[in-house]
């Protein structure tokens, strides 16, 4: 028995008229260019003596932001190298990888992937190894021996998060482990010790990052989380980025699952109970599933499936090879499939590049598309709301991003009530801690996010990732601290955000710190302090909550009673803090003068009122 590889490895770069798709193949590597309808082989040349010959490829994947730039996995007579070319396959270069049995013939399962923002940095899963290159496939690293990968039996499957930089996920017997950081460091999520399943291939959504499928393997049972008993189950999923799982209830074995990414249908391939080696499909995001091939092959567990990412409804079933060509495409979604034939290397002479003109079509292992480019989202910088000025943040206080292609629209929410989602953008912070939370949103536009920092966010470095409702994501880093006041202001010259309350014989007077002049700007209105009256000025910031009592006030150079600091009350993460005016900050006359805050020994930035 065999066991191959169908890994979806979506790309991005020179628009096409029609799927440009490649394929790794037991003969080398095919490139079609008309969405899978025809195929032409691609020759591999290079120097080395000991990779002469028609590669052996099992995994392929290209730069997500240039698709000239292609990588195969495969072997030459059992010596195993990394092929890569820069110029859309015309030339070759090879790095010998030594410890990996890259062949068709062998059990072993290859995957392969690459960071979708740092280029340079390649994944490959095999044997039971995670490798990983920094330099664009030169050198590699052998993470599962320094990062505390989870498992028993070693590695099993890889991913790549297409839309978040650094994270990836390895799956092993009976874990699924995640890393933020590139691989330097996991958090695992472990299955009941008892009757552990034993899993395999793990596949995000490129929709929507938080959606994952791994899929349990070889007929093992999985514990219920209900009743506590083994029940099969072909696959678990996950939406909330893997932190936890459930049954998917399809009884049998699992091997792969597809995103059709136009229509949002779920396509699995899997070997099911009372059906047999089938591709499975859910128009319900998992809940239910309805068989569509039957009889479609696979070692096991069913078949491999790939969804065309551009086109709705195409989709790839491959199945044990063994007979050859259990290759099949589907262009309706199912309804009606047909064979897929790869045509043969050789149709000439032989010779030493072509060893054989009678050899049987090519082994299909892998497949990997080329896709429009899209928008890259990048943050610019992260300011306090208050001050738009850098700076560390303070958890609970409220920021914001800019940059681009921060969401596909523009929208503005109850500041009472602000929700998590906005225009169908998301905002999560993971702290020192290593805890990630969501934030809540103010607004949004293409190059704008306000937000706040969730409550509990430890001090540190913290990573901030803001997602589209595309799911394109950018993610950035900032720094948390206890506190970090700021405050806000109404105009150009700093008029301090808030209002006055006057006591004046017994009587309340709220006034307003502004006035609207005739040419329709905002200008200081003179505050009374004299005559006997108690006056109090309310100035709205953010960031100082955390200080307690540890709260100070210049008015005017002179030092002013706090009567209050902390929480607004209303709009998460707006602080206020209340001040009386010192009659002696006052002059003759209408004066701007300074209002100074310190909390915790950090100071806010100067903000301005005018006294009389």
């Amino acid at each position: 028995m065999r066991i191959y590889l169908l890994l979806l490895l979506i790309s991005f770069g020179t628009a096409q008229a029609a799927t440009t798709t490649w394929a790794a193949t037991s003969l080398g590597p095919y490139k079609s260019t008309d969405g899978g309808t025809t195929w032409q082989p691609v020759k591999i040349t290079v120097s080395n003596s000991l990779l002469q010959g028609i590669p052996d490829t099992v995994a392929i994947a290209l730069d997500p932001t240039d698709s000239n730039k292609v990588y195969v996995l495969g072997s030459v007579t059992s010596t195993s190298a990394l092929f890569k070319s820069t110029d859309g396959g015309q030339t070759w270069t090879a790095v010998l990888m030594p410890g990996i049995s890259a062949s068709s013939g062998t059990q072993a399962v290859y995957w392969m992937g690459i960071d979708p923002v740092v280029t340079s940095t390649l994944y490959i899963e095999s044997s039971s190894k995670v490798l990983r290159s920094v330099d664009s496939g030169a050198t590699w690293t052998d993470l599962s021996s320094i990062a505390g990968i989870a498992g028993v039996s070693g590695s099993r499957g890889l991913a790549i998060d297409p839309n978040t930089s650094g994270v990836l996920y390895v799956t092993t017997s009976g874990a699924i482990n995640k890393s933020t950081d590139f691989g330097n460091t996991w958090t695992t999520v472990k299955f009941n010790s008892n009757l552990a399943p034993t899993v395999q291939g793990i596949f995000v959504d490129p929709v929507n990052s938080h959606r994952l499928y791994v899929a349990r393997i070889n007929g093992q049972g999985c514990v219920d989380a209900t009743t506590r008993l083994a029940a099969d189950c072909s696959f678990f999923r996950s939406v909330d980025g893997g932190a936890t799982w459930t049954r998917v209830a399809v009884p049998g074995s699992g091997r792969s699952v597809t995103f059709d990414r136009v229509t949002g249908d779920i396509y699995s391939g899997g070997n099911t109970t009372g059906v047999g080696s089938a591709v499975m499909k859910s128009t319900d995001q998992g809940a239910t599933w309805t068989p569509l091939l039957k009889a479609a092959g696979g070692v096991n567990d069913g078949p491999w499936v790939s969804a065309d990412p551009l086109v709705a409804g195409n989709v790839y079933s491959v199945g044990d090879t063994n007979t050859c060509c259990l290759v099949q495409k589907t262009t309706d979604g199912g309804a009606t499939w047909t064979k897929v034939n790869l045509p043969r290397y050789c149709t000439g002479p032989t010779s030493a590049a072509c060893p054989s003109t009678a050899q049987n079509p090519p082994t299909l292992n892998a497949l990997t598309y080329v896709l429009p480019a899209r928008p890259m989202a990048a943050v610019t910088a992260t300011t306090s709301a208050a001050t738009r000025q850098p700076g560390p943040l303070a958890a609970e206080s409220i920021a914001v991003a800019t940059g681009s292609h921060l969401a596909t629209g523009s929208a503005t929410a109850d500041l009472d009530q602000p929700p998590v989602t906005l225009a169908g953008t998301t905002v999560t912070v993971s702290d020192s801690a290593g805890l990630t939370r969501s934030a809540v949103l103010f607004k949004v536009t293409d190059t704008e996010v306000t937000y706040q920092v969730p409550p509990g966010t430890a001090p540190g470095a913290a990573n901030v990732t803001i997602t589209a409702a595309d799911s394109v994501a950018a993610t950035t880093q900032v720094q948390i601290a206890a506190v970090a006041p700021g405050l806000y202001t109404s105009n150009s010259a700093n008029l301090a955000k808030g209002y006055a309350v006057r006591l004046s014989n017994g009587n309340l007077f709220v006034e307003d710190l502004f006035d609207i002049d005739a040419t329709g700007v905002m200008v200081a209105r003179p505050i009374t302090v004299t005559n006997g009256d108690q006056v109090t000025l309310i100035v709205y910031g953010t960031g100082f909550r955390g200080a307690g009592g540890d709260i100070s006030a210049m008015v005017g150079g002179v030092a002013a009673p706090v009567l209050f600091a902390g929480p607004q009350g209303v709009q998460p993460g707006l602080d206020q803090f209340n001040v009386m005016i010192p009659p002696e900050a006052a002059a003759a006359g209408p004066q701007s003068v300074p209002v100074v805050l310190t909390a915790a020994g950090q100071t806010a930035n100067t903000v301005y009122v005018t006294l009389q």
